[in-house]
């Protein structure tokens, strides 16, 4: 029996003597004594544990089952391997991104929308060949859901297709036996009371919506093209809209306005918004790409970040416990980062003309179209994608955050070095951010308990 490749260990945690250990690959969090810890060192190489006592034995066995040693003749590579092959070829859903336009009504200050020259609606017989496509998919994959996002540009500038587009695929998948789940990500402006209506007996499952601050902060991010504020709108318009949909807050930071979340959170209770109200929060440091490739507005849930790496733990931390002490949720995306979807087989990202991509981060850039709905099959590039396989590389091969990276995001690969085949690696903001929030998560469940 061994330890797990795939452990980290944070030594003197909680306290002198103690050691915190994350199982990357079982996600197990727990603390042991450093008399547990020389217990697992010395059953590396052991196959007959009769030399231990019983008592250690025991631990060993009950650590085993949480992932955290291993009996000699396991491959955890295999084992990852198989993992992330199950994961990639699942076909439990089929998840489907949709731009019903690459236009936006706003004129955010940190928009990557530059050198991306594209401003088209879907028009409605492209929408009727997305869902002949997906109708066809439907049938392939056999999937238990059917995720369809709403996405942009604005999505809401162009209803029409939002709305034909959920309603015909929601039929589709109804004939089928499938549930349809629908997410929007919107700026909020066009939000409205209808729309949400409207969707919500075809499956809408999530709103989110951008605020980056209080009203000062916000408006001097994310306004109109004439710079006018847009703050008071959103606000306006989730009111109108609360209790009917579950609405899920982003936001976007830098040193300017990250003092001013907080006060978004108390004007947010102030109006009356509760925990029951919002689903869950998520805030990030707005970072600049290391490339000279811009991303499409709004890609990668708004707020495009190049490197995770390049986040300050103190500012994510500090931002989880004003969410939380509050009573709010917390987005739960703190700690993973991938495998990334876009080597995921039955996801795929479709532009206003009906283009496929396998990533909302590269929509707009010909030379990653994989597809287009007017045909039936893929090109070279998706089986690029689907066989970058990234987590074997050598680089990566002695990282234990393997199980929860799998080689970083391929858009971030496109940012930096312009090859999404390369390793986007993202070791630091493990190292720093993510095991920061293992110990938060530690000593919060410890209180609760």
């Amino acid at each position: 029996m061994r330890p797990s490749k795939f452990n980290v260990l944070v030594p003197n945690f909680p306290r002198t003597g103690e050691v915190l250990i994350f199982n990357t690959f079982s996600d197990s969090r727990l603390v042991i004594n450093e008399q547990l810890k020389s217990v697992m060192d010395r059953a590396k190489g052991l196959t007959d544990l009769t030399v231990l006592t019983e008592e250690e034995r025991s631990h060993l066995e009950a650590l085993r089952d949480l992932g955290v040693m291993v009996d000699e003749d396991v491959d955890e590579d295999r084992e990852l391997e198989y993992w992330f092959q199950r994961l990639k070829f699942d076909t439990a859903t089929l998840d489907l991104t949709v731009l019903t336009t690459s236009a936006c009504n706003l004129g955010c200050t940190y928009c990557f929308e530059e050198g991306i020259n594209l401003k088209g609606f879907m028009k409605e017989e492209t929408s009727l060949r997305v869902s002949a496509w997906a109708a066809q998919k439907l049938d392939e994959v056999r999937p238990r859901t059917l995720h369809l996002t709403l996405f942009g540009g604005e999505p809401l500038l162009n209803p029409e297709a939002a709305q034909l587009l959920s309603r015909s695929l929601y039929n589709l998948a109804r004939a089928r036996g499938i549930e349809q789940e629908i997410s929007i990500i919107t700026n909020g402006v066009l939000l409205t009371e209808q729309i949400v209506n409207d969707l919500t007996p075809l499956g809408l499952k999530r709103i989110k919506v951008t605020l980056d601050g209080d009203e000062a902060a916000h408006d001097s991010k994310r306004r109109y093209k004439n710079g006018k504020g847009s703050f008071q709108v959103i606000i306006k318009n989730l009111l109108a809209v609360k209790g009917k949909a579950p609405i899920s807050i982003g936001g976007n930071f830098d040193d300017t306005t990250r003092e001013s979340i907080p006060r978004l959170l108390d004007y947010l209770i102030a109006r009356g918004f509760t925990p029951d109200d919002i689903m869950d929060m998520s805030f990030k440091p707005i970072l600049s790409p290391t490339g000279s490739l811009p991303v499409l507005n709004n890609a990668m849930d708004s707020g495009h970040s190049c490197t995770f790496s390049d986040m300050k733990v103190s500012d994510i931390v500090w931002l989880h416990d004003e969410v939380e002490k509050r009573g709010f949720k917390n987005t739960i995306d703190g700690i993973a980062l991938g495998p990334c979807c876009a080597t995921r087989e039955h996801t795929y990202t479709i532009d206003p003309w009906g283009k496929i991509y396998k990533c909302p981060a590269l929509v707009g850039r010909e030379e990653y179209i994989i597809g287009d709905v007017h045909e039936s099959q893929t090109n070279y590039r998706n089986t690029q994608f689907m066989t970058v396989d990234l987590w074997r590389d050598s680089f990566c091969q002695p990282c234990a955050y393997r199980p929860i990276c799998g080689g970083g995001c391929r858009g971030s690969s496109v940012s930096q070095s312009g090859n999404f085949e390369k390793i986007a690696c993202e070791k630091p903001y493990f190292d720093n951010v993510a095991i920061e929030l293992v110990k938060r998560e530690y000593r919060m469940e410890q209180q609760i308990h």
